[in-house]
């Protein structure tokens, strides 16, 4: 598409007229994947497409191969049977109210809550993740204002500005869950191909099993059995007619690549969303071509069976979630600085001069060490700060990266690494050509990679505890 060439932007009622070509199932599909964008700036939205164009452009599309012939099964391997979801929910629910929990985050006196789930991943296959905040308790107690009902939290993650900054020790929340309570099956064998419903098998063979779906049917689960009737576990599944991986992808690989190139010369932002937006609907009714699926199993194929959903149960559930990092301060970013508050009076302790502040978070466990920062500089780079509430101390520190909530890895000095700790003492000296971490069971792990090559074993206070003169050291769970 050339650079001085534009297509002729759709309006709003053309892309309405669109819209009504997708079945209940594609639209939700368009809904769930417009979320991703639909807070982004125009500047915001252009880099991620860009971003996002450059790497797709470098993938290589090779369809697998997964049809075994004169060649010997794999020993076959079985896993669980499947489970109607709805056996489950009473527990899953408990779980929910256990793990659900918030992370807070201010900026000119207007908190932003995070709200999220350990368990979110199975959840969000299962639930419409609605909640909605009932009441909000803040940390001092003589304050448990009742809160204006309405306001939506996402299961898996999303922030809402809700009023004045204050600091929140739990909030009350009642959540719609909308989960399967009954199913279809439909049986298909290994010499049987035929058509059933909205299904058609194409070809059971070996290990193999190729089928396709109209459009607007999802299934809730499909399974294999061989001939004595015991589950086979997958190996892997591939949703695209055989032979036409490489040319469909080719084809959406060019139209992603017009309509991006349009909206980089866009000025409008709501044009840009329709662009976008046409280009998503595009995309779902060119899938169509490929619903599809091409599944193999560890071991021999005899028969399949389709579980469909049938019907579907609202419930309500009222819990409280829980404050994720509870600390005696938190942070109010103004505009030109931030100020350090008490948690508790939500009274101001002292000034910072600096803002984009957030506190360094260590693994996976999404924790955070509340004496090391990471300033944000809008440019790709970051600036780090050590802060000491107590002794009100704020000084800059190299490049680090938290390890625990006590104890922070800084770059520095060539290509050797240091520990510090909440003292901003450094505990170990520059002498570790690689530190890395494991957390288990709640307790922290550190390896210390020497100048000699060995291996040291530093404690969760940064002290060595033993050397080890291996070339080589793995962490293994258990």
């Amino acid at each position: 598409m050339s650079c001085n060439s534009q297509e002729k932007t759709i309006t709003q009622k053309e892309l309405d007229v669109e819209r009504a070509k997708l079945t209940d199932v594609e639209s939700k599909i368009l809904n769930n994947t417009f979320e991703y964008v639909s807070d982004m700036s125009l500047k915001e939205l252009k880099i991620e497409l860009h971003n996002n164009l450059q790497k797709w452009s470098k993938v290589e599309f090779k369809e697998k191969l997964f049809l075994k012939t004169n060649i010997l099964i794999e020993d076959e391997e079985y896993s669980h049977p499947f489970q109607l979801y709805l056996e489950g929910i009473k527990k899953q629910i408990k779980v929910l109210k256990e793990t659900t929990t918030f992370e807070q985050n201010f900026k000119n006196d207007t908190a932003f809550i995070s709200f999220d789930a350990e368990n979110k991943y199975k959840t969000g296959k299962y639930f419409k993740d609605t909640y909605k905040a009932q009441q909000i308790y803040y940390r001092s107690k003589d304050n448990h204002p009742k809160f204006k009902e309405g306001l939506d939290f996402s299961l898996d993650y999303s922030e809402i500005a809700y009023g004045k900054a204050k600091y929140i020790d739990s909030v009350v929340i009642k959540a719609r869950f909308d989960y399967v309570t009954k199913y279809d099956t439909i049986v298909f064998c290994k010499d049987e191909m035929l058509q059933k419903q909205n299904f058609k098998i194409n070809d059971i063979k070996g290990n193999y099993v190729y089928f396709e779906v109209d459009n607007n049917e999802r299934f809730m689960q499909f399974e294999a059995y061989n001939e004595e009737g015991k589950k086979l576990s997958y190996k892997d599944s591939f949703n695209y007619h055989p032979g036409t991986y490489e040319k469909i992808k080719e084809e959406e690989l060019i139209l992603i690549e017009e309509k991006v190139q349009s909206i980089q010369i866009t000025n409008s932002l709501s044009e840009a969303m329709r662009i976008l937006e046409k280009l998503w609907i595009d995309l779902i009714i060119k899938g169509r071509e490929k619903n599809a699926y091409q599944y193999s199993f560890r071991g021999n194929v005899d028969k399949v069976k389709f579980y469909i959903e049938k019907e579907r149960k609202d419930d309500e559930f009222i819990f409280t979630a829980k404050d994720m990092f509870p600390s005696s301060f938190y942070l109010n970013e103004k505009n030109n600085e931030t100020w350090v508050m008490s948690s508790k009076s939500n009274k101001l302790l002292f000034k910072l001069p600096e803002t984009n502040l957030d506190f360094l978070k260590y693994d996976n466990f999404n924790q955070i060490n509340s004496f090391y920062l990471a300033k944000d500089n809008n440019d790709g780079s970051e600036q780090y700060y050590y802060l000491n509430v107590e002794k009100q101390i704020f000084t800059k520190t190299d490049k680090g990266k938290a390890i625990t909530e006590n104890l922070v890895l800084i770059y520095g000095e060539g290509d050797l690494d240091a520990i510090y700790d909440n003292d901003n003492n450094n505990v170990s000296g520059f002498k570790y050509l690689e530190v890395e971490t494991y957390r288990h069971n709640n307790k922290c792990y550190i390896i210390g990679k020497q100048k000699d090559r060995t291996y040291v074993l530093i404690n969760s206070n940064g002290k060595e505890i033993g050397s080890i003169s291996k070339e080589k050291v793995l962490s293994f769970s258990d």
